[in-house]
């Protein structure tokens, strides 16, 4: 937290903010917190200043949409879960702002609408850092509402699953592919984890069974003791056995905020918000004439979350985040965070 920026300032206020021990004089803080370095130096010169502290930085963007397919027994595949930023030890000053911008999860596919892809998360200012979406689900749409219309095949992205026998997306954790379409229904395939170095791949959609999303990234002590895992992809979708229209689940989401995927024409799962997952895909049997019936599972909205010593507090924030200290996994370290997951923000440490 830095010093105030107007009113009186006093040696020990200097001395919580940068640390010394007693007896302590001004020049003892030369060049602390952008004050001089040497020469004439007071109290006035440390207005606003600060002193440093680590932080544990982790954003995550919006997780893509999930496809759907209409009129067809095959299911849509899930979307990717958001891209991640990572930092465990970032120095930061008292003082710095920081603009924070929430990723939105992309908007699901509808009978004759395509998924879209997640938001981007970023922060700016002081620091400049950002996290790209997920990308959506593959699956099948109409090109027209009423009796004469055709159909659109759309190919996954960015983690996206396969529908039927599409290859999942490349990036992230890769995206399952399509099923092979060698019985009487194909199954979409999962979305793909977290796009860092621990990701684990959607799996591949089959004749039998949709794939299920891939996990998300696992972070030890970050808003509680222990491990919490967010960016998880979404399951995807199965439709319904061509042969015998028997109905047929879908597939479920990666660990991690990932929605499950659906089939004949149940809705797909949404992403979990705050954690970047990715939607579930799934299958519409109704809608015919109209884009209305059954729909994927939307993208999860991304976050921003900042751990920092229980000792720190921000002069300011806005948007809301959440905020809350906890004790590590060793019994003895305590930290506080900042969570921003309902929508954009501001920090001022």
């Amino acid at each position: 937290m830095a010093l105030p920026t107007t009113g009186p300032i006093s040696l020990n206020d200097l001395k919580n903010e940068f640390g010394g021990t007693d007896p302590i004089s001004l020049t003892d803080y030369y060049g602390s917190g952008g004050a001089p370095g040497s020469g004439t130096i007071s109290l006035s010169d440390f207005y606003g200043l600060g002193g440093s502290f680590d932080a544990l930085l982790f954003l995550v963007g919006g997780g893509g949409g999930g496809g759907l397919t209409h009129n067809d027994p095959d299911g849509g595949g899930g979307g990717g879960a958001g891209g991640a930023v990572y930092s465990a030890a970032l120095a930061v000053s008292g003082g710095d702002t920081w603009n924070i911008v929430i990723g939105e999860g992309g908007a699901a596919g509808q009978v004759t609408s395509e998924p879209l892809s997640g938001g981007t998360t970023s922060i700016s200012g002081s620091i400049n850092v950002a996290a790209s979406g997920g990308g959506y689900g593959g699956g099948k749409r109409r090109t027209g509402i009423g009796p004469d219309y055709d159909y659109r095949v759309y190919e996954p992205i960015s983690g996206g699953g396969g529908y039927a026998q599409n290859a999942g997306g490349a990036t992230r954790g890769s995206g399952g592919k399509g099923g092979d379409s060698l019985g009487p229904t194909a199954y979409g395939g999962g979305g793909g984890g977290f796009g860092v170095v621990l990701v684990q791949n959607g799996q591949d959609g089959l004749v039998n069974n949709g794939g299920a999303g891939g996990k998300g990234l696992s972070v030890s002590d970050i808003i509680s003791s222990g491990s919490t895992v967010l960016g998880g992809g979404g399951g995807g979708g199965r439709g319904y056995d061509s042969i015998t229209s028997d109905s047929l689940d879908g597939a479920p989401g990666g660990d991690g905020g990932g929605g499950a995927g659906q089939g004949n024409s149940s809705l797909g799962q949404p992403g979990l918000d705050g954690y970047g997952g990715g939607g579930g895909g799934s299958q519409a049997n109704t809608g015919r004439w109209t884009n209305t019936g059954q729909v994927a599972g939307a993208g999860g909205r991304g976050s921003v979350i900042v751990r920092v010593p229980i000792t720190v507090t921000a002069s300011s924030t806005t948007g809301s985040p959440e905020i809350g200290t906890f004790t590590a996994s060793d019994g003895v370290t305590q930290y506080k965070y900042y969570w921003w997951k309902a929508g954009n923000g501001t920090v001022t440490w």
